[in-house]
């Protein structure tokens, strides 16, 4: 295979060079690295020659030692002469020289000093996709001769520009930042720095950033960066503009609180991450030192809003004020069971539960409080941590509550989509629902590329999947649906990029593991399958015996061996039908595959919905009993 990306670095920093090597090549994207890939005793300058010729994209590992190499410049100018495209990956807060600065001026870079390099390796990953993805490997052109008027023509434009701008001033002065247009999110709401090393006041920063990201999340057209996604930036040190860059987002609104002898006091403010202009700032004295008020928060939305539309009309400002609780303690609670939520993990499910149900008890007619007790039901019974005849009528309920005590907000509308979805099967109502949201978060864009995917609408899925991860481009569960959905789509090279990008993120993610083994298993690569579901049992400490089990009848018995087994342990511990099934399909047994599944289906188990796209049932389907199965899940 044709290396992709070619690697280029000082020797200084070999064992990073090696970190990005394997990142990328386990994600399927091959390298071309020195010394590894130059045969020994060769002069090394014709295979670097060779290899930047046959790469579509060069990876330069930039620290201060790379100003002084001149080989490193000899890799840089032939690349960009030939084309390449050209990621800096700055490893080191180290000054260009006024050569990378000639050639990297169009580059757009990725800093990646800042600990763990892990995080940093994961977004190179996966800018290394998007570029592949979007067909720039396209044949690279021969080798162009610089024009000699380069730099004075720099200079010329940058001349124009400069009166054009000076010209404009007044006007880009006094003009609303606006929204819309491109890939490019609105708006990150960091969490607000405290002033000093008062814990207490961090964690404010914390729920204040929360807050306003719940509050103009609500605005049709103002697209804002999840809350899971930007707690990754809680305590780090980075330009506005190097978040502008990893998240993709146009502005960025942030602050510092501190704490003084009559009580908070908040300084906010709107930055521009294309030019770092303040587009507006704010400070909010308050006479508690213990928490910020709604208002105070209220306050700081509405300024920000205003400047991220050109003008807000009255249903948005009623939208910024219908928050849903004037009780404090009650809007406290609902975001940190949302935090917790968010972790799809069953201890923090189950938490996440515990909190919304405090919330109702601060404010019962709090409608943000019963949604989010809807959306855990929904988790707890898609995964079958409860029975899904138990789960999902709850789910119902409280999502029918939300929208009875606030018919506009839309995540109650989606979470009645995912229930009814989920619960009754009901396709019709839950598109309705799903249309009657005014607004998406990520969770919302997710949950409808399953809606889509489930009935084969795998392109368009895709599409909403990949804009919930513009949302959240940090949530792992968005990153393993991802993944889901290539593999739904026969997309397994593109489903493994996906799984391997949430493990590289969370290496204990039971799901992602659980979907490297199906895809593996339908590439026929047996080893590398068992390998990841027996990974997926060993991350809980009880399954030692059956790791042990599965192990010794894979060996002696291969694929058909371990699926026996597999049916025998879960027959044993009472698994749902579902799970019995499969391991029933890869047992190669139909009759009590269709067995099961009439079972599941029977019992309305939420997988079932999946069964008429997912290929691991594709042996059932000529099957009439299989067929029958799927009028029964979505008659028509």
């Amino acid at each position: 295979m044709a290396p992709y990306v070619f690697i280029s670095y000082s020797s200084k920093n070999t064992e990073t060079a090696n970190a990005v090597c394997a990142a990328l090549e386990e994600n399927g994207i091959p390298c071309w690295i020195a010394p590894r890939d130059i045969m020994p005793g060769t002069d090394w300058s014709e295979p670097i020659i060779d290899a930047i010729d046959q790469c579509s994209v060069m990876v330069l590992l930039y620290s201060s030692y790379v100003n002084s190499s001149s080989q490193i410049k000899h890799e840089v100018e032939r690349a960009d002469g030939r084309g390449l495209v050209i990621i800096p990956f700055r490893i080191e807060d180290a000054p260009l020289s006024k050569f990378f600065l000639y050639h990297l001026s169009t580059s757009q870079w990725l800093d990646a000093f800042t600990p763990p390099l892990d995080k940093h390796l994961v977004r190179l990953v996966e800018a290394v996709r998007v570029i592949r993805d979007k067909g720039e490997d396209v044949p690279v052109p021969p080798l162009r001769p610089r024009p000699l008027a380069r730099v004075s023509w720099r200079v010329g434009l940058a001349l124009v520009l400069a009166l054009l701008i000076l010209s404009s001033s007044i006007f880009l002065y006094h003009r609303p930042y606006a929204t819309g247009g491109g890939d490019a999110i609105d708006l990150a709401v960091l969490p607000f720095k405290s002033v000093g090393s008062d814990d207490n006041v961090a964690e404010l920063g914390v729920a204040l950033a929360d807050d306003l990201i719940n509050r103009i999340a609500k605005l049709p057209q103002v697209s804002v960066i999840s809350r899971n996604s930007v707690s990754e930036y809680k305590g780090r040190e980075l330009s506005v503009q190097a978040v502008g860059q990893q998240l993709k987002v146009r502005a960025v609104l942030t602050g510092v609180i501190s704490r003084e002898p009559g009580g908070l006091v908040i300084n906010a403010e709107l930055i521009d991450t294309a030019t770092n202009r303040r587009i507006w700032g704010g400070q909010y004295p308050t006479q508690d030192s213990a928490q910020i008020n709604l208002s105070v928060r209220h306050e700081i939305a509405v300024r920000a809003a205003e400047k991220l539309r050109q003008k807000l009309t009255t249903e948005d400002r009623e939208l910024l004020d219908k928050y849903g609780t004037q009780n404090q303690e009650a809007a406290d609670h609902y975001l940190n069971g949302r935090a917790q939520w968010f972790e799809r993990k069953k201890p923090a499910v189950l938490k996440s539960i515990d909190l919304f149900q405090q919330a109702l008890g601060e404010d019962p007619d709090y409608a943000n409080a019963y949604a989010g007790l809807a959306d855990a039901y929904i988790v707890l019974g898609d995964y079958e941590w409860e029975k899904p005849q138990v789960a999902f009528p709850q789910a119902i309920a409280a999502a029918r509550r939300a929208i009875g005590l606030n018919p506009t907000l839309s995540e109650a509308h989606n979470s009645l989509a995912q229930a009814l979805l989920l619960g009754e099967w009901n396709f019709q109502e839950a598109r309705q629902e799903f249309q009657r949201a005014a607004t998406k978060d990520a969770t919302a864009y997710q949950w409808y590329a399953e809606f889509l995917s489930m009935q084969g609408q795998h392109d368009e899925a895709i599409k909403n999947m990949r804009a919930a991860q513009r949302l959240d481009p940090y949530a792992v569960i968005i990153k393993r649906s991802l993944g889901d959905l290539h593999y739904n789509a026969r997309q397994f090279d593109d489903a493994i990029t996906q799984y391997n990008l949430a493990l590289s993120q969370d290496s204990m993610f039971p799901l992602a593991h659980d979907g490297l083994g199906f895809t593996y298993w339908q590439k026929k690569m047996y080893d590398e399958s068992v390998a990841e579901f027996i990974k997926e049992l060993e991350l809980d400490k009880n399954n030692g015996d059956k790791v042990v089990e599965l192990r010794e009848a894979y060996q002696s018995g291969g694929v058909e061996g371990y699926w026996k087994k597999r049916v025998e342990q879960l027959t044993a511990e009472h698994a749902s039908s579902y799970d019995i099934a499969v391991a029933y399909v890869g047992a190669g047994d139909r009759e009590q595959a269709i067995k099961y599944l009439t079972r599941a289906c029977d019992e309305h188990s939420s997988w079932m919905l999946w069964t008429k796209v997912d290929p691991w049932f594709d042996g059932l389907r000529a099957d009439a009993r299989f067929v029958a199965l799927q009028h029964k899940i979505a008659p028509g």
